[in-house]
């Protein structure tokens, strides 16, 4: 399940989660993060994976949210809240796997992009 935001495999028992915006250092999207939320229930859920790796590309692992993207976001509290709800269902989706997580951490994490990282059992 790929958006162009968010990249999955799974090869050899191994699932892979791919940020994919090099261009923003893999900043954190709206787009960015439905698609995690999908692949951190699609690792989870898929018994052919035995443990999932968390990475980035481009040389940056996540340097955290899209700060442009919030400032240009007119959202009400209640909207803001249920995207808060949302985006904390599936980081304790991740931080609760069954499954051992492994960040393999190239380049920047700052923000949410180090929370995500330290989300994972490992980091390297």
């Amino acid at each position: 399940m790929n958006t162009p935001a968010v990249w999955t495999a799974v090869e050899n028992g191994v699932g892979t989660i791919s940020l994919n915006r090099p261009e923003a250092r893999n900043a954190l999207s709206l787009e960015m993060r439905d698609g995690l939320a999908r692949a951190v229930v699609q690792m989870r859920d898929d018994a052919n994976v035995h443990t999932v790796i968390l990475t980035g590309a481009g040389g940056a692992f996540c340097s955290g949210g899209d700060i442009g993207l919030m400032m240009n976001s007119r959202q009400d509290g209640v909207a803001h809240r249920e995207r808060m709800r949302a985006l904390h269902q599936w980081f304790a989706e991740l931080v609760n796997m069954e499954k051992p997580v492994i960040a393999a951490v190239d380049g920047a994490a700052f923000g949410a992009g180090l929370s995500l990282a330290l989300a994972a059992d490992f980091v390297l």
